[in-house]
């Protein structure tokens, strides 16, 4: 039985005691005195004596249940928005495309540890020109990585070097918009590789993906002019544009850490895709002299 259905008979259960006690409320006002009664029933009367008083107790006790009633029903039986996401491309059976190694600075191999926050396909869409990506890196010590995005033929079109402070957490990688735009139908792929060994880069462990540009429809563009942030990852999960879902609920999270309601989205998102496991780990940023 689900939760909302489960409050609304609680809440039917209320009313109802509500209703009796209103009904023993009024036979003790209505009841007469009978000249026959014996001596404790003349002692319960004596109690119901001042009606006005009863009356008053009746309405107090009611006004106490029912307003916060009406203030908390609207709140609880609220549905959530339900960001969830169909995955479009091919099962890939590695996760993010990942090569796995040993690395000094931190826990870099587990693939817990440090992971794309994408699902495990050969890539999803994704409607923005200048892309951003998600990864969840782990405590470490301070290490080099590089960002890289290429084109389908594997040539660099943005490259940097980053430095990570050791934070866990889930980081955003954003391609500038200074650079070249993503052209509209072709495939690119991304990297976030942790420079172990800055003199040998074999030993680079490397987490990444595949994505592809598609266009927007005039609907769907009309839809996100006249959306708030939840409501807009809502439209690109919808319409399966991942990394722009991604982004912009993890925007939204970074903004509303506190949000009981945003946490549940993210949740939602992330099991729907395979990628729970992740839902708890802090949405962070790089230093300022690291963004890309």
């Amino acid at each position: 039985m689900g939760e909302t259905h489960l409050q609304y008979l609680n809440l039917i259960s209320l009313y109802s005691l509500i209703n009796n006690f209103v009904s023993v409320i009024k036979l003790i006002i209505n009841r007469k005195t009978h000249t026959s009664e014996t001596k404790n029933a003349k002692i319960f009367y004596t109690y119901a004596i001042n009606k006005t008083m009863i009356k008053k107790l009746s309405t107090a006790f009611l006004s106490l249940l029912s307003t916060p009633l009406l203030i908390v029903l609207p709140l609880t039986l609220t549905p959530a928005i339900g960001v969830t996401f169909q995955p479009k491309g091919s099962p890939e059976q590695t996760a993010g495309g990942a090569s796995r190694g040993m690395c000094t600075a931190g826990n870099f191999g587990d693939k817990n540890a440090f992971a794309a926050l994408i699902p495990a396909t050969d890539g999803e869409l994704i409607a923005a020109a200048y892309p951003t990506v998600l990864v969840k890196v782990p405590e470490s010590k301070s290490v080099q990585a590089e960002f890289i995005l290429s084109d389908e033929n594997l040539n660099p079109i943005y490259q940097t070097t980053v430095t990570l402070n050791g934070e866990l957490g889930i980081l955003s990688l954003s391609v500038p918009s200074n650079t070249e735009p993503l052209a509209i139908g072709k495939r690119y792929k991304w990297n976030l590789s942790i420079i172990c060994d800055a003199r040998n880069r074999l030993e680079d462990i490397i987490v990444g993906g595949w994505l592809k540009r598609a266009s927007l429809s005039e609907t769907i563009s009309h839809q996100l002019e006249n959306a708030d942030a939840l409501q807009k990852a809502n439209i690109y999960a919808q319409n399966g544009f991942w990394y722009d879902t991604v982004a912009t609920l993890a925007q939204l999270k970074r903004s509303r850490p506190e949000d009981p309601k945003i946490a549940a989205e993210w949740l939602q998102l992330l099991e729907s895709v395979g990628l729970a496991q992740f839902s708890q780990t802090p949405l962070t940023v790089l230093p300022e002299n690291s963004t890309p």
